[in-house]
């Protein structure tokens, strides 16, 4: 078995035990990485840390810290019902405000993973209270993933940092990552008004 297939069977399994036990993926994720890199590869402890991206993790680091900060002390809830308050008298364009409240907020860092447990509820709660379609709130809710991708997320700075590291210009990565957000974007708009217009 190369080894390839032994990372890829790894990843499973981080996502497997980190579920099933509830535990952190990033921590099981080492552990694999020490055995595959050390014992199998034959690596010395010293050459398996010199291949940790250091700067991204970081990156990855801060921008999580500042936007848990953000969602503990019900900053970014408080942001979401100001934001659709002027249109309290307009239900119709609630769903269409809060797909857009969701790509914000995915925009300027988070990403779309922290954001899905968070706005969940919120956008439930709002759903209630509108006498909105349930099935709405997904949707709704995706729209973290559309601005995820963007330039200054943390899923399109993780992108970036991955194609540059696969060998590409920095401009190159930069307008890959744009590309990548902004076709992102719009497909996932246009699913929303799709189902918008069914539900």
């Amino acid at each position: 078995m190369n080894f390839i297939t032994l990372s890829l069977i790894a990843i499973v399994l981080t996502i497997v035990i980190g579920y099933a036990f509830k535990v952190n993926y990033g921590i099981v994720a080492l552990v694999f990485a020490y055995f595959i890199g050390c014992w199998g590869m034959g690596l010395t402890p010293k050459a398996l840390i010199a291949m940790w991206p250091s700067s991204l993790f970081f990156t990855l680091l801060s921008i999580t810290l500042f936007f848990g900060v953000a969602m503990t002390n019900g900053t970014l809830p408080a942001l979401a019902n100001r934001i659709i308050y002027p249109f309290r008298n307009a239900p119709a364009l609630i769903p269409v405000v809060l797909f857009l409240v969701a790509a914000l907020l995915g925009f300027i860092g988070p990403g779309p993973v922290p954001l899905f447990p968070l706005l969940t509820p919120i956008y439930m709660s709002i759903a209630y209270k509108m006498k909105l379609n349930r099935a709405l709130v997904p949707l709704m809710v995706v729209g973290a993933s559309a601005g995820g991708w963007g330039p200054i997320a943390v899923n399109g700075m993780t992108t970036k940092n991955l194609i540059v590291t696969a060998g590409f210009r920095e401009d190159l990565a930069t307008r890959y990552t744009l590309q990548v957000w902004l076709m992102l974007a719009v497909f996932l708009f246009l699913f929303f008004l799709l189902f918008y217009g069914i539900l």
